[in-house]
């Protein structure tokens, strides 16, 4: 396919339909159910003024998206979204595989930024082995816009893709966004940034309200403008990571830290970003260094008391006055 099409493919929506009830509380007339769409070439489809995808899919059941090349969109690459024209629909899909796609160029001319991957209302959704790169938007973007569709039904896995060098001109974009999900796992995902000028803000970026718990392994980002993980917006589901590689991070601590006690004190608080899941995790610490000079005793671990907002920990003497000990901590679930 290709130019002057606005949108190459398009499933569901108010146009088509089967609404034999999967779920008759969330389910109207012009939703499309079992479709394969696959191994399709897409290049330079739609207007600058266009918000729609090369591959469009509009508020639908069980649908694959696998082995597309789509090159040059005007709109976002590969598009799955509530179709507001009918009644009731608040997600883009269930049941759904986004898989093994290379999304290239999105929002080619267009004034905004527009993301390759773009998938905004699910459950049971799995996006996993696609390239998404030098999109003007986020290389992949999963959230959810209904607080009704937020709940432990809504999970998502975010697997083994590479979303490297966007944020093109206009900008601003993300490796990979998750904003607003129940339960979520990134795993072996790459979004770095190799270009002499760097344009890609965040590598994995996590916002919004969540209700369950997010899972990150063996991601690696590098090199992005701002940071190669950043928590925010509310985001307040517990993070389990492991083996992970990123250098600038904001709002999570990844489960490892140092504490400081001065002074008088014999204790410290330290607060977890976000909270733990549970107070069940394994705690470690270790004296790390000191200043001035503190007693050996303060140098020492005497006790624990664990939340899963903060946990304190107390030495089995105080520093003193001018001087302090500083831990290093890590957690793990």
């Amino acid at each position: 396919f290709y130019e002057p099409f606005d949108i190459a493919i398009s499933v569901g929506g108010s146009s088509t339909g089967d609404s034999a009830g999967v779920n008759p509380t969330e389910e109207a007339a012009g939703t499309a159910q079992r479709c394969v769409i696959s191994k399709n070439i897409i290049r330079r489809t739609g207007t600058t003024t266009f918000t729609g995808g090369s591959i469009n899919v509009n508020t639908a059941y069980w649908i694959d998206v696998l082995g597309n090349v789509v090159s040059g969109s005007h709109g976002p690459g590969i598009h799955l979204n509530p179709d507001a024209a009918v009644s009731g629909i608040s997600f883009g899909c269930w049941y759904c595989n986004v898989n093994d796609n290379i999304v290239m160029n999105s929002g080619l001319g267009h004034a905004t930024a527009q993301d390759g991957i773009n998938i905004a209302g699910f459950r049971h959704l799995n996006v996993s082995g696609n390239m998404s790169v030098r999109n003007t938007g986020s290389g992949i973007s999963v959230r959810n816009y209904a607080a009704a569709l937020i709940g432990s039904s809504v999970y998502a896995n975010v697997i083994g893709n590479t979303a490297n060098n966007n944020g093109q001109a206009p900008g601003p974009g993300f490796g990979i966004f998750v904003g607003t999900v129940g339960e979520v796992s990134l795993v072996g995902n790459q979004a770095s940034d190799d270009q002499g000028t760097p344009t890609q803000q965040q590598g994995i970026s996590l916002s919004g309200a969540t209700t369950g718990v997010a899972m990150l392994s063996g991601n690696r980002a590098q090199n992005n403008t701002a940071n190669d993980l950043a928590v925010s917006g509310g985001w307040t589901a517990p993070l389990i990571t492991k083996g992970n590689h990123f250098t600038n991070v904001t709002g999570a601590d990844l489960g490892r830290g140092q504490v400081t006690i001065s002074g008088t004190a014999t204790s410290a608080v330290v607060t977890f970003a976000p909270p733990r899941r549970n107070a069940t995790y394994r705690l470690a610490l270790s004296f790390q260094t000191g200043t001035g000079s503190p007693p050996d005793a303060s140098k020492l671990i005497a006790n624990t008391l664990r939340g899963t907002a903060t946990f304190e920990v107390f030495v089995q003497a105080a520093p003193g006055v001018g001087n302090s000990v500083i831990f290093d901590w890590i957690v793990e679930d």
